[in-house]
């Protein structure tokens, strides 16, 4: 009954996933779609097995005011009411989390890791280059397997010191299964982490 209904979230959220998507590339804004979401609509978990709680989209620091703009229309605001109406957030990794009138949480990204983390992102740059449109929708792009992994050993070790259990090993054993039971052979950006 969990997964039936977990599917059933995915669902809405891939269909909003959808529009916001079509909406930023009318607008040419260059975006990366992050984590669960990618990791499900890359088709690298069965449906209904990998769960996540939001979207999160990673798109360049210039273009946060446009992306705002484009979720306001979009009916998303800031989930905390007392948030003031701008993307002038820039504080941490993404700005506030949004959250739309059917409850999906979207978390707009300008950057992959932390501030106090790393200064300078090690990762966002190679987000960008490295992108690749998705397999299961046309027109929305997700991080390359390489990007994946060392996205899935940040967030696991560094981000959440590993806080959030082995949901991030498992992430590993799903890329590494959809990828032929073959590791990428670039460990540039794991490097970049200090992870190797």
């Amino acid at each position: 009954k969990h997964n039936k209904a977990f599917f059933i979230n995915y669902l809405i959220m891939k269909k909003k996933l959808a529009e916001i998507t079509k909406e930023f590339n009318q607008e040419k804004i260059s975006f990366v779609v992050l984590k669960g979401m990618a990791l499900n609509i890359e088709k690298i978990f069965l449906p209904g097995i990998r769960q996540h709680r939001d979207i999160d989209i990673l798109v360049k620091k210039e273009d946060i005011g446009k992306a705002y703009k484009i979720l306001r229309k979009l009916k998303f605001k800031y989930a905390n009411p007392e948030t003031s109406d701008n993307a002038d957030h820039l504080l941490k990794h993404h700005i506030p989390p949004m959250r739309n009138e059917f409850g999906i949480i979207l978390e707009l990204h300008w950057r992959i890791t932390k501030i106090d983390t790393f200064e300078k992102c090690p990762l966002t740059s190679s987000f960008f280059e490295k992108k690749k449109e998705c397999n299961l929708m046309k027109g929305v792009f997700v991080p390359s397997l390489d990007c994946l992994i060392a996205h899935s050993l940040y967030h696991g070790i560094k981000h959440h010191k590993f806080g959030q259990g082995p949901i991030f090993l498992f992430d590993l054993a799903a890329i590494y299964k959809f990828n032929g039971c073959k590791w990428p052979r670039d460990k540039t950006l794991i490097d970049k982490l200090g992870l190797i």
